[in-house]
């Protein structure tokens, strides 16, 4: 343990650590306390950073205003504005903003960073790094999508001792072996196509239990993967644990080694990447793949006179809700993005997409609000910014099935919904 900031790292890596903890850190705040401190100096400048996009052609719009941005313009808070929708950004829109940001940025694949020369060449990792330093500023939860060696080596410096990792870890992996064997031009395509079908997995079974008779056939059958991941030995007997280990580390970590350095040095600004490799435990919430919030998330804000009714609106609440965590509820859908009409499953993070505008919790907030209005008689209404939901025509809402589809209506019918 560090006797200075009473993080825990392996003993390798302490001194390293040792020769930048304390600095510029004020050892009684914690992470939360320090990014909260970073967004009350940027908001000391008089006009925020005004970003407008378009809601159907919010990759290219997006990225454009990110790139226009100036120094002046990355150090001031962010004010997101969808071109042709009513809405004040006050937190809801820049977390709305920067969770289509994560879900759209080819920066990301899978589990990991996408291997891409000409975003490589574009700083495209650069800018987003950039953006997610302003988004976790901003309050938003991250893109919560890199494997934990991804978020260990850029919070901790550290490479795992792939030889302990469990070869199940690497399924997600599996796309990008794919991508990388039909990418070479030295196949046939029927070649491709076949070697293609055979996953990283199954290739990592097939050495594992590789005899004095198979290994021979297993090496000439996926000698492009090794070509690919650089590895040059002939495989055998002696070395294929060593062949194993080898290409778990670089479909988990090294492959996209370019692509995640340049990510860290966008999440410089502000200091971010510093203050997050000083509290490594709660930054890896930031990045590391996580669960869905559970229903208690929100919590009901009774009036005094009519509590009976609302108390049947809370239980109808948790009752979907619960049917929501349990994969019981699925709705039509028609997706802007392909045109095509799908069957969606819904979950919790397409919940919090409508009332949070992110599919993830917020590592700043501790719960939502439930309330009512009982002389309203408009449909229900979101603030995402507080975040509340306020539901309206009370005496309806007792009825479980009329409450059921006014929600669903919510969820489905909120901007965003499908990223989750």
């Amino acid at each position: 343990m560090c006797p200075v900031c009473r993080e825990q790292f392996p003993v390798d890596i302490l001194p390293v650590h040792a020769s930048s903890c304390g600095v510029g850190k004020d050892p009684n705040l914690n992470l939360p306390d320090q990014l909260s401190k970073i967004a009350q100096e940027l908001k000391r400048h008089e006009k925020p950073w005004s970003v407008k996009v378009v809601r159907r052609l919010f990759e290219e719009t997006a990225l454009e205003q990110l790139e226009d941005g100036d120094e002046d313009d990355w150090n001031k808070p962010i004010s997101i504005q969808f071109l042709g929708e009513e809405g004040i950004d006050a937190g809801g829109l820049s977390r709305e903003f920067f969770s289509l940001l994560f879900k759209t940025s080819k920066v990301f694949e899978e589990n990991t960073f996408s291997v891409n020369p000409q975003l490589l060449v574009k700083k495209q990792y650069c800018l987003i790094g950039k953006a997610v330093a302003k988004a976790i500023v901003s309050g938003h939860p991250g893109p919560r999508c890199l494997n934990q060696h991804v978020t260990n080596y850029m919070l901790l410096k550290q490479e795992a001792d792939f030889s302990m990792v469990k070869i199940k870890e690497i399924q997600r992996c599996c796309q990008c072996y794919k991508r990388d064997v039909v990418s070479n031009r030295s196949f046939t395509s029927q070649q491709q196509s076949c070697i293609a079908t055979m996953s990283l997995l199954a290739v990592l079974v097939m050495i594992g239990e590789a005899t004095l008779e198979t290994i021979g056939n297993v090496y000439n059958e996926h000698i492009s993967m090794f070509e690919a991941t650089g590895y040059t030995k002939i495989l055998t007997l002696d070395n294929k644990d060593e062949t194993i280990k080898a290409l778990k580390a670089f479909y988990l970590l090294y492959r996209p080694m370019a692509s995640i350095n340049q990510f860290m040095e966008g999440l410089k600004l502000h200091g971010i990447l510093q203050k997050l490799q000083e509290h490594p435990k709660d930054a890896c919430l930031f990045f590391n793949e996580s669960s869905y919030p559970t229903a208690d998330f929100f919590k009901p804000v009774y009036s005094s006179v009519t509590e009976e009714k609302e108390e049947m609106i809370v239980y109808n609440w948790g009752k979907y809700l619960k049917n929501i965590e349990k994969g019981r509820i699925s709705t039509p859908w028609l997706s802007m993005d392909t045109g095509v009409e799908d069957i969606v499953e819904l979950n919790m993070g397409h919940l919090c997409q409508a009332l949070l505008g992110c599919p993830k919790l917020l590592t700043s907030m501790n719960s939502g609000s439930i309330q009512f209005d009982h002389k309203s008689s408009n449909l229900p209404t979101v603030n995402t910014c507080a975040p509340s939901i306020t539901f309206s025509k009370t005496e309806e809402l007792q009825n479980d099935c009329t409450f059921q589809e006014v929600l669903q209506n919510v969820i489905v019918g909120a901007y965003g919904f499908g990223i989750a």
